[in-house]
């Protein structure tokens, strides 16, 4: 996975992510705590949409984000906790991040 450099101004937030991210047992500021992560990753994925994985406060949380015509704004497409896959690779790049 290749990870890329994006800017994020502003989240789109509507009833149905809201509900949507629920569902996961995910609330909208665990989302923007997990963005804000230092060591968080932007990797490209698929249909052009972007996959975050970023820890917020002790939970590891994986966000897809679909981007708008206005630069830096994204619709929040899901937001869950981590695959096990999806933690390794947090962990690893976090790792090299570090060094």
């Amino acid at each position: 996975m290749d990870e890329i450099e994006i800017t994020i101004t502003q989240l789109m937030w509507d009833d149905w992510n809201i509900d949507h991210i629920a569902w996961h047992n995910v609330v909208l500021e665990e989302v923007e705590l997990s963005l804000s992560d230092p060591q968080a990753i932007f990797l490209q994925a698929k249909q052009g949409r972007l996959m975050i994985l970023g820890l917020a406060k002790k939970r590891l949380i994986t966000t897809v984000l679909n981007a708008q015509e206005t630069i830096g704004l994204y619709y929040v497409i899901t937001a869950r906790d981590m695959s096990k896959k999806e933690r390794a690779f947090y962990r690893s790049r976090k790792e090299v991040k570090n060094e």
